[in-house]
């Protein structure tokens, strides 16, 4: 009797350990699966910042083009179209094109500072989400093609508000 008893205990014994083991398997598989869709979650943020722009940075665009919409009073006759692109690391490409009767007396020396100092006061306050803020302004001619182009560092805007 003493064999049968020590029999069902051993295998008493191998299925507790069988179930453990199965046990630690789910658990295993649980928090593999968990790590595996937490290392794609990060991987799809990690893609989003290598393209330079968050998915907040497309209202920033949106907010600018407003922007000029409200400005377009300021700017006369001077331009017929003007527009907000995104670029890429977190670039905003300001599109200025001119109106066919402005397009011989225009003075980009003049006009560029002036229009720089109307769009401080939204890009500084945009420096504050975008610390890396770039800036790009294009003058095109009445036929699209580029009169000329200016880049704006984040040091230049916060040195034009001063």
């Amino acid at each position: 009797m003493k064999k049968g008893t020590l029999a069902l205990i051993i295998i008493f014994l191998i299925n507790i350990l069988a179930g453990c083991t199965k046990a630690n398997s789910a658990v295993t598989h649980n928090i593999a699966t968990k790590s595996t869709s937490s290392q794609q979650i990060s991987t799809s943020n990690k893609t989003k910042s290598q393209m330079g722009n968050s998915n907040s940075f497309s209202t920033v665009v949106k907010t600018a083009n407003a922007q000029l919409t409200d400005l377009k009073p300021q700017l006369d006759d001077t331009f017929s179209d003007t527009w907000v692109e995104e670029g890429p690391n977190s670039t905003l490409i300001y599109n200025f094109q001119l109106s066919p009767q402005m397009s011989s007396e225009f003075d980009i020396q003049a006009t560029h500072p002036l229009i720089l100092q109307m769009l401080t006061p939204y890009l500084t306050q945009t420096l504050a989400t975008f610390p890396d803020l770039h800036i790009e302004i294009n003058y095109l001619r009445p036929d699209s093609s580029s009169l000329a182009s200016f880049t704006v560092s984040s040091a230049e805007l916060t040195t034009t508000k001063d």
